[in-house]
């Protein structure tokens, strides 16, 4: 009774924009009619960011930790990962089976966690397991430095410089034969010129993951 009071009073002192309401009320049938798949750098997205609806549903993820946004975005990417993973499942038997496929979702640097609360894209993968039982993977790849925002920086060289060094491969007596047997599939948000997910990818490739694919919400 409280929430649904707090969401009443909510609403009358903060209304949802159009898209917000219509965002609110979207299904997974409808979201999957939008599906955009690019691929750039060999790096896969799903939705066009420029699309209104899709940028909101971006924005309402990343600073207000929608649910439901999760849950969709969770689907589309479930669809899209079975689809693109199939010769993979059945050769191993099992998506999990000796962690050969393992989701990560990219990591945050401490300070913007703390600022934010929580990381997004995990907000996904959390939902993605609920689907299945993917193994995703949160302590093998850190961001170890705290960085400016990409979208701050208008220049590619300036994106590249201020990424670079950022991540790190944690070292906790990881059995290299295992990390050779094992394909790393990043996952982020938003595709602009890339430098973030090529810097994260070179370094699981240098620390002996055999194979890292790229997936990004939008482009």
């Amino acid at each position: 009774m409280l929430n649904s009071l707090y969401k009443i009073i909510s609403d009358i002192l903060f209304p949802q924009s159009e898209l917000e309401r219509e965002i609110s009320g979207l299904s997974e049938d409808i979201l999957s009619k939008k599906l955009h798949i690019q691929e750039y750098n060999k790096i896969v997205s799903l939705f066009q960011y420029k699309d209104p609806l899709i940028k909101q549903m971006v924005w309402l993820l990343k600073y207000k930790k929608n649910s439901h946004v999760a849950k969709l975005f969770a689907s589309a990417l479930y669809d899209f990962l079975i689809e693109e993973l199939s010769d993979e499942i059945v050769f191993s038997g099992n998506i999990s089976e000796d962690n050969k496929i393992v989701l990560i979702p990219l990591p945050l640097s401490r300070q913007r966690e703390r600022e934010r609360g929580y990381n997004q894209i995990k907000l996904i993968t959390d939902e993605l397991q609920k689907i299945d039982n993917f193994t995703v993977c949160t302590d093998l790849l850190i961001k170890k430095k705290h960085t400016a925002p990409q979208t701050s920086l208008l220049v590619k060289n300036d994106r590249i410089k201020n990424i670079k060094g950022a991540f790190a491969v944690k070292d906790k007596g990881n059995d290299k034969r295992s990390l050779k047997n094992t394909h790393a599939i990043i996952i982020d948000d938003v595709f602009t010129t890339g430098s973030t997910l090529a810097e994260a990818q070179k370094m699981l490739k240098n620390s002996g993951v055999y194979k890292v694919s790229c997936i990004t919400i939008a482009h």
